[in-house]
Parts: structure tokens; C-alpha cells; sequence
């Protein structure tokens, strides 16, 4: 997104951490619970965009007459420019809105992506495209995810896909299971659902000696690490690369990248060490393969965590 200007305006600066009121819409915002800014175009001309998610202060009716006022339940988005009035897409059904601007169609001009929670666990993702500096939810762009992961942006551009995670409550097990969505032709549609969980590797249908439980091992370690990447490389499509205000001069980015190599250096050693107290053993290749696939399935839920998912 170099290709876009982003110099924050005084008008979008005031507004950044008081309520203020918007005349045009006749309501008061309050602060904002989040803030992105990014470029558009309006007649070939490159315009700063403001989307604040906050709050309106309305009324309380539970005490008509005292003039107090009370955050409205959902949030709003407020979108702001320099060639237009404040404008609001919502309300928003749900908390602890996150936002980022990013380009997922892979047309030069980013959508913003909206993540936030839907009662105490769930998830939700919404994108907006950001046409002529105004937002649009884009068909079938309001996705839900279960308590264990957001909704994971796998690629970007014309091969664009989205999973989310549910439970199947018909089930007796309740067992967890996924939605693959693709960007085809401007609109999100499904195209696959399936068991999250991990088939069964084909290596691991026989286990009759060590060499096919070791071989097991391995199939299932791969598809996890592969896994992995996929998670790793989509937080890293969209952290932010630049220095914040906070007193560590490297940038998010960078600092994932180093902690992702601690990390791997981390698993082998811990492994290994586990392992160790098996020498000899025909259990310690096995093992050790094993420990690494624990590991490994539990930093694809940390990178899949709301804290990262929030960008």
C-alpha cells in the first residue's frame, strides 16, 4: 500500500481521543475503540480515509429527563475524509473491534478488514471494500468463527480464501469442522466443508512396526507444520511493519519473524532433550517427532489467537 499516502489530518487527530460530536449525523461519538487510516481515490485524486470503531452516546431512557447519555451496545464505523461529511456504516453487533486496512483482492486498493468478538468467545470478520472513500461490506463478507480461531485469511489477490471454524451440534461428538470461502468475482462464496480436524495420514492406517509408527509420526508432523506456515505466513501478509510510539525501535513484523526462529529453535531443542530419556529406545524417534507435532499444533492456536488476529 505505499502506492498510498497516509498523512493523518488534524480533523482525524482531534477526534482520536475525545467524543465528538458529529453534526451531520445529529450524534455524539465517543473515543474510539479503534482507528485505521488509509488512501483512496475520488476522480484520480488520492484522499486520507479515517474509519474510527466506537460507540454513539444516546439517551438513557431508564432516566428521561436527567440528560445522561450511555454508549449505544453494537459499535459504528465511522468513516471520515477531507472531501466529505462524517459517515456511519452499523450498527455492529459485537466488542472489541479490531481494524486494518489491507488490500485482499490484490487490486492495488485495500478493503478494510473489521475482527472483533461476539459475546464473551466467539468471532466474527467483516470486510469492507473502500470505494470513492465510502465502505461497502463485500457479498458474503460476514464471517463467524467459533471460540478456538477467528477466521483465518489464507491468501490474497484473484486466489483470495477465508476459513472459519463452527462445531456440528448435530453430531454427538460435536465435532469441530471448517468453511473454506473464495473472492470469486467480487463476492465471498463457499466452496468447501469439511472436518478441522486432521485426517487420518495414510502412513498411519498400518502401524504394525517401528519404521510404520515412525513414518506416522512424520506424516502427521508435516501436515501440522504445513499448517503452520500457512497461519505464519498470512499474520505476516498484514502486521504492521512500521515503529510504533512504544520504546522498541523494531517494528511488530520484525519482532514476530525473530521470536517464530526462538520459537523453532525452542521446539527442536525441548524435543530433543524429551526424547533423550529414551536412548536406546524404539520409541525415541517416534517421540521426539511427536513432542515437535504437540508444539507445533500449539503455536498454530497461539498465532491464531485474538491478539495476533487483531493485527
Amino acid at each position: 500500500m505505499s502506492r498510498f499516502i497516509s498523512l493523518v489530518l488534524a480533523l482525524f487527530a482531534s477526534a482520536a481521543n475525545a467524543d465528538a460530536h458529529l453534526p451531520s449525523i445529529g450524534m455524539t461519538q465517543a473515543s474510539p475503540e479503534a482507528s485505521v487510516t488509509a488512501g483512496c481515490e475520488v476522480d484520480g485524486r488520492s484522499v486520507d480515509l479515517r474509519v474510527d470503531a466506537a460507540k454513539f452516546m444516546v439517551p438513557d431512557d431508564a432516566r428521561q429527563g436527567s440528560g445522561d447519555r450511555i454508549p449505544t451496545q453494537g459499535f459504528y464505523l465511522v468513516v471520515r475524509s477531507a472531501i466529505s461529511d462524517p459517515s456511519v456504516v452499523g450498527p455492529i453487533d459485537g466488542i472489541a473491534p479490531r481494524l486494518i486496512a489491507y488490500d485482499v483482492d490484490g487490486d492495488g486498493r485495500p478493503e478494510l478488514l473489521v475482527r472483533f468478538n461476539v459475546g464473551a468467545s466467539a468471532h466474527a470478520l467483516h470486510i469492507y471494500t473502500i470505494r470513492n472513500c465510502a465502505l461497502s461490506l463485500m457479498p458474503g463478507a460476514a464471517f463467524g468463527s467459533d471460540d478456538e480461531d477467528p477466521a483465518l485469511i489464507l491468501a490474497t489477490g484473484s486466489t483470495a480464501s477465508v476459513i472459519t471454524y463452527g462445531r456440528d451440534w448435530a453430531s454427538p461428538s460435536h465435532h469441530r469442522v471448517a468453511a473454506r470461502y473464495e473472492l470469486q468475482g467480487g463476492s465471498w462464496m463457499p466452496v468447501s466443508t469439511g472436518d478441522a480436524e486432521a485426517p487420518v495420514a495414510a502412513p498411519c492406517r498400518t502401524q504394525n512396526s517401528t519404521i510404520e509408527i515412525n513414518a506416522c509420526a512424520k506424516a502427521n508432523f508435516d501436515e501440522a507444520d504445513k499448517r503452520l506456515n500457512v497461519t505464519y505466513a498470512d499474520i505476516l501478509r498484514v502486521v504492521r511493519d512500521t515503529v510504533g510510539h512504544g520504546r522498541d525501535p523494531q517494528t511488530p513484523k520484525a519482532l514476530l519473524v525473530k521470536a517464530q526462529r526462538k520459537w523453532v529453535e525452542f521446539r527442536d531443542a525441548d524435543c530433543r532433550a524429551r526424547s533423550s530419556i529414551l536412548e536406546g529406545g524404539s520409541a525415541r524417534t517416534s517421540d521426539e517427532i511427536n513432542c515437535m507435532t504437540e508444539h507445533t499444533e500449539q503455536r498454530i492456536k497461539e498465532l491464531r489467537s485474538a491478539q495476533w488476529q487483531g493485527y
